[in-house]
C-alpha cells in the first residue's frame, strides 16, 4: 500500500507522455515549418541551407501524411529553399503543383493567401528554371493580381522576376527597367536590405547601355548600401558593374582601380570573371601587358561558351597590344566560331520551341476536331437509335397484347360453347322434370336468364387488329365486357339458394356477408369455373378467385376452411345448421 502513490505517480507520468507524444507530433511539425519560413526569409545562404536540411529532414515526417495542409505547406517551402541555395527543381517533382493547387482552393485567411502568392512566384521560379520564360511569366502576373496592396516584399519579388525575364529576353523599350524600378520601393517598404541592393545593382547595370550619368549613380548607391549593411556579395556584384562601365565609356584606368580593387578586397568571396576580364583589357588599353598576362593566370579555365568568347577577347586584346597578327587572327577566329555556334544552337532551340508549340496547337486543333465529330456522331446514333428502340417497344408490347386478346377471346369462345350445352341440358331437363313442378320452371326460367344474359355478356369481346393495338395509346390491357344487371344477380342467388338448399340464405341470415360475397358463393356453388367466375365478377386474374375460394368463409364466419369444403360440409349436414 505504501508504493501505491508511486505506481500512480508513474501510471499519470507514463500516459501524460503517451498523449503528449501523440498530440504534439502535428505542433512539432508546424514548429519546425515556422523556423524554416523565417530562415528563407533572411539574406542569409547559411539560414537558407538550415532551411533545406530542415525541410529535407521532414520529408517523411508521419503528420505531412495525413495533414493536407502540413504537406502542402511542406512542398512549398522546400521548393523556396531550393531555390535560394541554387539547387535546380527536378522537372518531375510536382512539389510545386501541390502547393499551388492546395492554395488555390484554401486562401481565405490572409496568412494562407501570402502563401498563395508565394506558391504562384515559384511556379514561375521553377518554371523559369526549366526553361520556359513564357509559362513562368504568367505564374508572375497572376501572383502580382492575387497579391495584397501591402504585401510589399512578394510584391517586390514579383517585379524583380519579372524584370529579369526581361533583362534576359534582351528587351530593348526598357520594360525590365521599369520592373526593377517598381520592386525598389517595395523592398524598401518591406524592410529588405538584401533585395534593396540587388534592385540598385540591377538597375545600374540595365542603364549602362544607354545613360551612364544614370548608371553611375545607381551603381554608387548599390555600393555605399551594400557596404553600409554587410553585404559583401552585393558590394562585389556593383562593383564589377562599375567596372564593366568605365570600361564601356573608356575610362580604362578608372576600370583598372576597381578590378584591382576587387581583387585586393575580394580574398574567394566573390567568383566573378568578368570584372577580371575588363581589368586584363584596361591594363592592355592602358600599355600594361604584363599585368594583363598576370591577371589573365587568374582566371579559371572557361566553364560557359560565353566564358570562352571573354577569354579569348582577352588573348586577342594582348595579341594585339604585341601586333601579333597570327594571334590576332587566331583568336577572332576561335572568338567568331564560338558566337556563331551561340547563334546556331540559339536558333535550333528556337526552331525546337516553335516545332513544340506547332505540334502542341496541332495536337489541340485535332482533338477539338474529334469531339465535334464524336459529338455528331453521337447525335446522329441518338437520332437513329433512339425511334428504332421505341418502334421495337411498341412492336412488341403490341404484340404481346394481341396474344393476350386472342387468350381471352378464345377463353370466351369456350365459356359460350359450355354456357350453351348447360342450356341445353336445362332445356332436356325441363321436358324430364315433372315433379314440383312450380319450383323447378321457376328454377329453369331463373337459370335461362342467367345463362342468357352471360351469353349476351360475353358475345360482344373487344375486336381489334394488330393495327389497332399498334398505334393505341394506352391501351388495356383486358378485354372490357358489359357489367351484368341487377336482376341477373337476383336469379342467380334464387337459383344457388334452392341448389344448396337454403346456402345462401343461411349465410345471409346468420352472418354479415357483403353483396360481393353472397354472388361470389353463388357463382361456386352452382359450379362455375374459376374463368367463368372470374368475367362475371371482372375480376383482373384468375389467382384472384382461388385466393378468394381460400379466404371469403374465414372473413364470413371465422372457420379456416375453404369454400368448396364449407359448401359440401352444408349439403352433408343441414341439419346440423341453423335452418333457414
Amino acid at each position: 500500500m505504501k508504493r501505491l502513490p508511486g505506481i500512480l505517480i508513474a501510471l499519470s507520468l507514463l500516459t501524460a507522455l503517451l498523449v503528449g507524444c501523440g498530440g504534439s507530433h502535428d505542433a512539432r511539425v508546424t514548429a519546425e515549418l515556422d523556423r524554416a519560413d523565417s530562415l528563407l526569409r533572411t539574406s542569409d545562404t547559411a539560414a537558407h541551407s538550415a532551411a533545406l536540411r530542415q525541410m529535407l529532414a521532414l520529408d517523411t515526417a508521419r503528420a505531412l501524411q495525413s495533414d493536407e495542409a502540413l504537406r502542402a505547406r511542406h512542398a512549398l517551402l522546400l521548393v523556396q529553399a531550393r531555390y535560394k541555395c541554387y539547387v535546380t527543381e527536378p522537372a518531375d517533382s510536382a512539389l510545386i503543383d501541390l502547393a499551388r493547387n492546395y492554395y488555390t482552393g484554401h486562401h481565405s485567411s490572409a496568412q494562407d493567401h501570402e502563401r498563395y502568392t508565394r506558391a504562384l512566384i515559384y511556379s514561375g521560379a521553377v518554371a523559369e528554371e526549366l526553361g520556359h520564360p513564357q509559362q513562368a511569366m504568367q505564374y508572375y502576373l497572376e501572383a502580382e493580381s492575387a497579391a495584397d496592396p501591402n504585401d510589399h516584399f512578394n510584391l517586390g519579388f514579383v517585379n524583380l522576376r519579372i524584370g529579369n525575364i526581361y533583362e534576359s529576353e534582351y528587351t530593348t523599350d526598357s520594360t525590365d527597367l521599369v520592373r526593377y524600378k517598381q520592386a525598389l520601393p517595395h523592398f524598401v517598404k518591406a524592410g529588405s536590405d538584401y533585395y534593396q541592393a540587388v534592385c540598385l545593382t540591377g538597375i545600374g547595370g540595365l542603364y549602362r547601355t544607354h545613360n551612364n550619368d544614370s548608371a553611375l549613380h545607381y551603381l554608387q548607391q548599390a555600393i555605399s548600401f551594400s557596404k553600409e549593411h554587410g553585404l559583401t556579395y552585393n558590394y562585389y556584384e556593383a562593383l564589377d558593374k562599375l567596372c564593366g562601365l568605365y570600361y564601356v565609356t573608356n575610362e580604362y584606368e578608372k576600370a583598372k582601380d576597381v578590378a584591382m580593387q576587387i581583387y585586393r578586397e575580394n580574398q574567394g568571396t566573390y567568383d566573378g570573371t568578368q570584372y577580371i576580364s575588363f581589368g586584363i583589357i584596361s591594363f592592355v588599353k592602358l600599355g600594361m601587358t604584363d599585368s594583363a598576362k598576370h591577371y589573365l593566370k587568374l582566371l579559371p579555365a572557361p566553364q560557359t561558351q560565353v566564358d570562352s568568347i571573354m577569354y579569348h577577347k582577352d588573348l586577342l586584346a594582348i595579341a594585339e597590344s604585341k601586333n601579333d597578327d597570327k594571334s590576332v587572327i587566331s583568336h577572332y577566329l576561335m572568338t567568331d566560331e564560338i558566337t556563331d555556334s551561340i547563334i546556331v544552337q540559339s536558333k535550333a532551340e528556337l526552331l525546337k520551341t516553335t516545332e513544340q508549340e506547332y505540334k502542341t496547337n496541332l495536337l489541340k486543333r485535332e482533338t477539338e476536331k474529334a469531339k465535334g465529330k464524336l459529338w455528331f456522331l453521337w447525335t446522329v446514333i441518338a437520332l437513329i437509335v433512339l425511334p428504332t428502340c421505341y418502334v421495337t417497344y411498341k412492336f412488341f408490347k403490341a404484340k404481346a397484347l394481341m396474344s393476350r386478346l386472342n387468350r381471352e377471346n378464345r377463353s370466351i369462345s369456350q365459356t359460350l360453347a359450355n354456357l350453351q350445352e348447360k342450356a341445353n341440358k336445362l332445356e332436356q331437363k325441363a321436358k324430364e322434370n315433372q315433379a314440383d313442378a312450380i319450383s323447378a320452371d321457376r328454377a329453369i326460367d331463373s337459370e335461362m336468364a342467367i345463362l342468357t344474359e352471360l351469353k349476351e355478356k360475353l358475345s360482344f369481346p373487344r375486336k381489334l387488329s394488330f393495327k389497332d393495338v399498334l398505334f393505341s395509346q394506352g391501351l388495356s390491357t383486358k378485354l372490357t365486357l358489359k357489367p351484368l344487371s341487377p336482376d341477373f344477380w337476383n336469379n342467380l342467388l334464387q337459383v344457388a339458394n334452392i341448389k344448396t338448399k337454403g346456402l345462401i340464405s343461411y349465410l345471409n341470415n346468420n352472418y354479415d356477408c357483403k353483396p360481393k360475397d353472397l354472388r361470389f358463393i353463388s357463382l361456386v356453388s352452382l359450379g362455375f369455373s374459376n374463368q367463368m367466375i372470374q368475367q362475371c365478377m371482372d375480376y383482373s386474374n384468375i389467382k384472384t378467385v382461388s385466393n378468394y375460394k381460400s379466404n371469403i368463409i374465414k372473413n364470413i364466419t371465422g372457420e379456416n376452411k375453404t369454400l368448396d369444403l364449407f359448401i359440401e360440409d352444408y349439403r352433408k349436414n343441414k341439419h346440423y345448421f341453423k335452418h333457414y
